[in-house]
């Protein structure tokens, strides 16, 4: 269940839950590192053997190289000598492999074991099945507060599950203790326990001189800082984890991959990569492919450079401009559209780099048996398998069995859908300047048969009679005779070696105008009904942090539409925006339902949400880059943010009924504007009708 590193004794420590108890079992482990050059006086000093060896380095397609092996004969963490060893001697012109691997990961791919599985423990490690879903006691830990949701506010009530503890703050906490032996917890979920709980609860047993023990040791592991980062354009901020010793701790509200996938795709991600389920928790599905490419690379006989050395090959402009690429969009036709067949492609990318074996250690290859990526002209290996393609394509097989068992059980479609994570994020990988096998033409490679893939698919279509309605990346809308679907995708299927799927068949699907240019759609912004289900998709609806009124008025607006009679539909969404007008006017709205939540970015300005941090601030409320701010307007423009927006923290009643007209007509400009209906002609209908 739990593995990590016992750096004061200098062993492993491996926790095991049998079907009664829970035994914690110390190992011997040999950190073994590598480095260039010769023998630093620091290592021969502390007794560290060492001898010359031929090794590969990873990743790469060049022979091997001489390094010197250093072998402390114990378990301690390289990093902390190469620390000294720059003090002392200065390492700016050696090069150092294996020093930052986990040292947990690297125990179970020595030792061959995977976390959550079946294990015999006998003075060594047999794995004894690898498929199983362990039986673990569960329990939900939750805690409120007298006052606000601060450090120095007093507890007013923990929960265990449903059973709710209250009395005296000291014998809530003693009553913790009794409960914690009583249920004897394996996992522990919270929501805002990183952030807030479990520091919370240490925090007000020091106060009382009470000792707390939420895990099976007294201590958690050495927590790291909390942390903001951009990703994709968008700052995210991680709490500072709060992990504990012989218990599994995950934070609902901070981890990505129980959000998606519970505690089954938890478990599945964490076997697979040979991460710490308590780790994976919060970790991104980006770190688990590392993992899982430090895995391969090591089973391959090769070693990790400590840090990443790889460059981006030299390119004319010209050949940039063709390589700067993405996928294929087909700009869609704004308006209404009947009987349109959806296909996509099953892992589309993923599937890509298992067929074209694209590779940062095969491309570029030279061997004479190598094919070459379309436009681009880059030699791809066909002799040998590479690193990635080796990675994935036990993941994808493993997805297709869950999706095929997911019929039967709805654990597999979790865990499908955690894989699905793993397959999506492993593309962007191959492009991320600080992944550890990121190459940029690997990535390029990947767009480049990817365009050729959907290209060759909407060619096919077309010749059949088929109309391309839209198209994005790896799906395609076709107009056309549903019953000659199956024939079409099993020529797709032949033509591109990818397995393209029938998606459903759309009663109706609408394509909404772009802002800018009304005769233009947007292609991630549409509606319709799908096999008899509403979908939905980039309208305000869908979106984190549109205020719940102008979700349920949009959601009123589309159920009306979903028979397709949209005469008399569009009638009706015009009287579902009258209502929600007349509300707003007369203040009728729940200020509860009026509040907008978004990510605070760190950049100063005037925005509403950076008045909504200040006004944080004001409260004594710490807010990072990355978390989120929730605020109401009160008045749109104001440069005093007291006078601008109104948070949580005061007891203000009031709301600029004005800005939120004009925002309900937008709201409502989504689903009217592709019937004719523009923003002012519905806010003229509203006001005069």
């Amino acid at each position: 269940m739990d593995i990590y590193p016992d750096l004061r004794r200098e062993k492993m420590t491996i926790w095991l839950r049998t079907s009664k108890h829970c035994h914690k079992v110390k190992d011997d482990f040999n950190s073994v590192f590598y480095i260039e050059g010769a023998v630093p006086d620091l290592f021969s000093n502390l007794g560290f053997d060492t001898r010359r060896v031929l090794r590969k380095v990873a990743p790469g397609i060049g022979q091997e190289k001489e390094v010197i092996e250093i072998s402390p004969g114990r378990t301690l963490d390289p990093r902390k000598y190469m620390s000294a060893l720059d003090f002392f001697e200065g390492y700016g012109k050696r090069e150092f492999y294996n020093v930052d691997l986990p040292l947990d990961h690297r125990y179970m791919v020595d030792r061959g074991i995977t976390p959550m599985s079946f294990v015999e423990w006998d003075d060594g490690w047999k794995n004894l099945d690898d498929e199983s879903f362990p039986a673990l006691r569960v329990l939900n830990l939750d805690v409120k507060t007298i006052g606000r949701r601060e450090m120095r506010s007093p507890i007013d009530h923990l929960t265990f599950d449903d059973e709710k503890i209250s009395g005296d703050e000291e014998g809530i906490l003693e009553e913790l203790h009794r409960g914690l032996k009583r249920y004897d917890p394996d996992v522990i979920i919270t929501n805002g326990g990183d952030s807030f709980i479990i520091p919370y609860l240490y925090y007000r047993g020091e106060l009382l001189d009470m000792e707390l023990d939420i895990g099976r040791e007294p201590s958690l592991h050495l927590p790291k800082d909390g942390s903001s980062h951009e990703s994709y354009g968008r700052v995210i901020y991680r709490p500072k984890p709060q992990m504990l010793k012989g218990r599994i701790h995950i934070d609902a509200a901070s981890s990505f991959m129980y959000s998606q996938s519970g505690l089954e795709g938890v478990f599945e991600i964490s076997k697979l990569a040979k991460i710490p389920p308590q780790k994976m928790a919060r970790y991104s599905p980006g770190r688990a492919v590392d993992y899982m490419e430090i895995e391969v690379a090591l089973e391959k006989g090769y070693i990790i450079p400590w840090k990443k050395n790889m460059v981006e090959d030299f390119k004319s402009l010209k050949k940039l401009l063709k390589a700067d690429r993405g996928g294929i969009t087909y700009v869609p036709k704004v308006g209404v559209h009947e009987g349109v067949e959806k296909v996509d492609f099953a892992s589309m990318y993923p599937s890509l780099i298992v067929r074209y074996n694209i590779s940062p250690d095969t491309i570029g290859c030279n061997c004479g048996d190598d094919r070459y990526v379309p436009e681009l002209g880059y030699s791809i290996c066909k002799a040998r398998k590479g690193l990635i393609p080796q990675t994935i394509e036990p993941v994808l097989e493993r997805r297709k069995r869950y999706k095929e068992l997911s019929q039967r059980d709805d654990v597999y479609s979790r865990k499908a859908k955690a894989l699905k994570w793993l397959l999506v994020t492993c593309f962007g990988y191959t492009g991320y300047k600080k992944a550890r096998f990121s190459k940029i033409e690997v990535h390029e490679s990947i767009t480049a048969y990817g365009r050729e893939t959907i290209l060759d698919a909407a060619e096919i279509a077309m010749d059949m009679g088929y109309e391309v309605i839209h198209g994005i990346v790896d799906s395609l809308w076709l107009k056309g005779e549903t019953e000659g679907i199956p024939i079409f995708l099993e020529r797709v299927n032949h033509a591109t070696g990818i397995e393209l799927e029938h998606e459903g068949t759309y009663r109706w699907v609408v394509f909404t105008p772009s802002k800018g240019d009304r005769t233009v759609g947007v292609p991630t912004r549409y509606f319709g009904v799908l096999d008899d289900v509403l979908e939905v998709k980039g309208l305000h609806l869908k979106r984190h942090d549109t205020p719940r009124f102008f979700k349920e008025v949009q959601k009123k607006m589309l159920d009306r539409l979903i028979d397709g009679d949209f005469d008399v539909g569009l009638k009706e969404c015009l009287e579902v925006v009258k209502e929600a007008h007349v509300k707003l006017r007369g203040r009728e709205v729940c200020r509860d339902d009026l509040v907008f939540t978004k990510k605070f970015s760190g950049r100063s300005g005037l925005s509403d949400v950076s008045a909504a941090y200040l006004r944080y601030k004001d409260a004594g409320v710490n807010i990072h880059p990355g978390q989120k701010v929730k605020y109401v307007v009160k008045r749109e423009g104001r440069k005093e943010a007291k006078e601008r927006v109104s948070t949580e923290h005061y007891q203000e009643e009031t709301y600029d009924t004005k800005f939120y007209e004009k925002y309900l007509f937008a709201v409502a400009e989504e689903v009217t504007a592709p019937l004719g209906w523009w923003r002012e002609d519905v806010e003229r209908w509203v006001k005069q009708g």
